[in-house]
């Protein structure tokens, strides 16, 4: 692997692990429980339509606060995949891509069934665009079966994915 792609990977890795310690410390610091936790990505988002929506309730701005964090995250995991898989292999991101492709034939099991290897794919997808965007069903898929995720879901696989991605790492021989 070149230097650069290494230096880059160390960065990227470093700072989407200080996001998701930073999402975990919004839990415990606002003591939030599992049934907090359960809240659907589109449940929050309705549930939080104005700025006094998330300012005047705690529950609100923390889970807020951690879908910011998962989501900063998201972008750098994404990111590190793109490296992995545009110049070496990375199957998460080639198969990301390959949901894609299939435009409106993609089934929401599809993303679901596979959600420990694409979640930060999505994320980054959904950070990164407008929520409603006019065009591709695949996307709209995507985004459907995303807002249906609650936030203790979000966590696992970005966790998973987050495992399989260090191994990738270092089976390149960075070390992180």
């Amino acid at each position: 692997m070149e230097k650069e792609h290494k230096r880059e990977i160390v960065q990227l890795w470093w700072v989407a692990n200080h996001y998701f310690d930073l999402a975990e410390k919004v839990i415990s610091d606002n003591k939030l429980t599992t049934t907090d936790l359960q809240i659907k990505v589109k449940e929050l988002a309705e549930k939080c339509q104005s700025l006094s929506d998330i300012e005047n309730n705690a529950t609100n701005s923390a889970l807020m606060e951690i879908n910011a964090h998962l989501g900063s995250c998201a972008v750098r995991l994404n990111t590190i995949d793109e490296i992995l898989g545009k110049s070496y292999i990375s199957i998460r991101w080639y198969f990301y891509h390959g949901l894609v492709e299939k435009k409106d034939k993609l089934q929401p099991y599809e993303i679901t069934d596979n959600l420990n290897m694409i979640i930060h794919c999505l994320m980054r997808h959904n950070v990164a665009h407008r929520e409603d965007p006019p065009g591709d069903q695949a996307y709209e898929t995507m985004r459907d079966t995303f807002n249906q995720l609650n936030i203790e879901e979000l966590f696992e696989n970005i966790r998973r994915v987050k495992k399989n991605i260090k191994a990738d790492i270092e089976k390149h021989g960075v070390q992180i």
